[in-house]
């Protein structure tokens, strides 16, 4: 008659070799502290070099884009954002015969007041705002812990392609200053005048609307379906610099001030 000792044996060895693997990796684990990044070098440039989309940067510029693990990493390298010119804020001024349609929604407690070239319209808001509000959560989230780490300073937001400027006037009301930036005129017009006449002193301070689209290089381009929905799908197109209405574009970099020490927080 055969024993089954020996396989029995077998199997809680190799089972207590597994655990003991487990629980030595585990400790391993948690004693080693992560240094996990997220992986800004594709969209902002080489965390380590100065550069910026490309572009070389002051140390500020560099900070308030993503935080360099040391101070140092920037001082050897040339000031350079002094020969370039600052992009331009947006101003709109409402002619007497423009017919916009004022509308207002209530987000997470905030009432944003914002207008709309055409009644048709008003039905795509309502959809990106049923959509968007766990979106619009977690910008209230970052606001509020930049708020708690910083009680001494505003937080900064950064809204790229604003549209119709929900998100910016957001962020206003909840108390960060914003950089609004929306390639579309029409668009960037509706969004300078509802946070310079709707919304109060408060947020008008607050955000800076600039009509420019945003890409890695500085270049002219072509808007491409702006007649889609007010403008919600429109894309951005290169190459095509025979078309009326192009629009000037720019790394993230140059809309941040030279003198900005803040991180963005969203």
């Amino acid at each position: 008659k055969k024993s089954n000792k020996p396989l029995i044996v077998s199997i809680n060895s190799l089972f207590l070799g597994v655990v003991t693997f487990v629980c030595c990796y585990l400790i391993l684990l948690s004693s080693t502290p992560l240094n996990v990044k997220p992986d800004l070098e594709a969209l902002v440039g080489n965390p380590g070099s100065g550069n910026v989309n490309g572009v070389a940067t002051s140390p500020s510029v560099g900070r308030s884009v993503r935080r360099a693990e040391e101070q140092s990493d920037f001082d050897a390298l040339p000031d350079t954002s002094s020969t370039i010119d600052p992009p331009k804020r947006h101003a709109f001024t409402k002619s007497d015969d423009m017919k916009l349609i004022d509308q207002t929604i209530y987000m997470h407690g905030e009432r944003l007041n914002f207008v709309v070239r055409e009644e048709a319209h008003v039905g795509l808001i309502k959809a990106h705002v049923f959509r968007e509000t766990a979106a619009y959560a977690l910008l209230k989230d970052a606001v509020e812990q930049a708020r708690r780490q910083k009680p001494e300073e505003r937080p900064l937001v950064v809204d790229i392609g604003s549209n119709h400027g929900l998100f910016a006037l957001f962020a206003a009301r909840l108390g960060a200053d914003v950089i609004a930036v929306e390639p579309q005129v029409e668009l960037a017009d509706l969004i300078e005048h509802s946070a310079r006449t709707l919304n109060g002193n408060d947020v008008a301070e607050r955000i800076k609307v600039y009509n420019y689209a945003v890409l890695s290089t500085r270049e002219f381009v072509s808007m491409e379906g702006q007649e889609e929905g007010e403008g919600a799908a429109a894309n951005v197109v290169r190459g095509d610099t025979a078309k009326p209405g192009m629009v000037e574009t720019r790394p993230i970099s140059d809309f941040i001030s030279p003198d900005e020490n803040r991180d963005i927080a969203f």
